[in-house]
């Protein structure tokens, strides 16, 4: 957590509130004579100390040790992980940010979430709002806006997932005369799944940033409209959905796994999801809708507006991980979520007249077998277009 305001006398209440908690202490600047974890720094010492006259356990995990994984395996008692240990930097101390948060603005209901490591679930917790780290704004941004299907910025899925009763193929996608992209779901057989849809996905993958789409979801039940962030290894997500048995609401959810690029953590499926009430029927026009994600927040938007935030720990750490953009068509497994599919209704289609990306860029995706365009993208930002 490394919060400033967390005092050495407040650590020392939790040991002494919470015999049993375990303190793990990271230092990746060690004193070149540092012969015993007791010598380390002159600071970690006297607080260490504080600790154990507490009687708290505490482990200072070295960064030079030479396996990391085993030290802290001993200490907590578990198994040696199969994963390499994270090489990656500390954050360093940061600070609260100044001032009252409003974590909803528009009417919010918390939906069942996942037994997680990762999510503080306490009633009442609101998570760490952090003050944005120096020069965050000031980055380099590659800005561009979805312009038709350039399939050296877009691909076509052609897959699926488990909680999707809908195999993802090219020919359920479509450019309308006046540059609107149209994804229809429709009852269609296959050796896999007994409907067909459409999903668009970046190219690139993107570490914090806004992402917006001009969007008009299906009002369908059964049906979801997705616009979201997604990788895996680990699993990291941030949704905006719209369940079509109620398009007067926005589902808004994140899914958090730690590690560093590759590790092999997908923990659970319903993610941290909330119900924002949208006040309106989405499915009835088009809107504007914003997932606003830094290292300290993400908010999401509606025409401008700010309609849901959510800090640090609230109830999952910031995703960390880059991730590709997506905006998709499913029918879900779930009718406790997305109500019952009455197949009369299809086919359906969700519309899309923008899509615009105003983020880091970090790397490329390799392109799929059978792409025939491989010319390689400039990172230079792309002059404005209207999709």
């Amino acid at each position: 957590m490394n919060i400033g305001s967390i005092t050495t006398e407040l650590y020392v209440d939790l040991a002494r509130a919470h015999p049993n908690a375990r303190f793990i202490i990271t230092d990746s600047t060690p004193p070149a004579n540092a012969v015993a974890d007791d010598h380390y720094q002159p600071k970690v010492s006297s607080f260490v100390e504080a600790l154990r006259q507490a009687r708290a356990a505490v482990l200072i995990l070295r960064a030079d040790h030479p396996d990391r994984w085993q030290t802290l395996c001993t200490f907590l008692g578990c198994s040696y992980p199969s994963d390499p240990f994270p090489d990656c930097n500390d954050k360093g101390q940061r600070s609260r940010s100044e001032g009252d948060r409003n974590r909803a603005l528009f009417t919010a209901k918390d939906l069942r979430s996942d037994p997680s490591p990762w999510i503080a679930a306490s009633k009442g917790w609101h998570g760490i709002a952090l003050a944005d780290a120096p020069g965050d704004s000031a980055r380099e941004l590659s800005q561009h806006h979805f312009a038709g299907l350039d399939s050296s910025l877009w691909m076509l899925r052609e897959d699926t997932f488990p909680s999707n009763l809908a195999l993802f193929t090219r020919n359920n996608y479509a450019m309308d005369a006046d540059g609107t992209a149209r994804l229809t779901i429709r009852k269609e057989q296959t050796p896999v799944r007994e409907f067909t849809s459409a999903a668009l996905c970046s190219r690139h993958r993107y570490l914090y940033g806004r992402f917006v789409g001009e969007v008009r979801p299906v009002s369908t039940p059964g049906v979801i409209t997705g616009m979201f962030l997604h990788r895996n290894s680990p699993r990291q997500e941030i949704d905006i959905e719209f369940i079509g048995k109620d398009t007067c609401k926005m589902l808004v959810n994140v899914f958090y796994n730690p590690g560093i690029e590759g590790s092999r953590m997908e923990y659970g499926y319903r993610g941290t999801p909330t119900l924002v009430d949208l006040g309106f029927d989405a499915s009835e026009d088009f809107h504007e809708y914003e997932i606003d994600w830094s290292e300290t927040s993400i908010r999401w938007r509606v025409d401008g507006r700010l309609v849901y935030e959510r800090a640090n720990w609230d109830p999952t750490p910031i995703p960390h991980l880059p991730m590709q953009f997506n905006f998709n068509l499913w029918h879900s497994r779930s009718r406790a979520l997305a109500g019952r599919l009455n197949v009369t209704d299809l086919p359906t289609s969700a519309e899309l007249r923008a899509l615009l990306v105003c983020s880091r860029q970090v790397e490329h995706r390799k392109l799929e077998r059978g792409d025939s365009n491989q010319r390689r993208i400039s990172s230079k930002p792309m002059e404005t277009v209207r999709g």
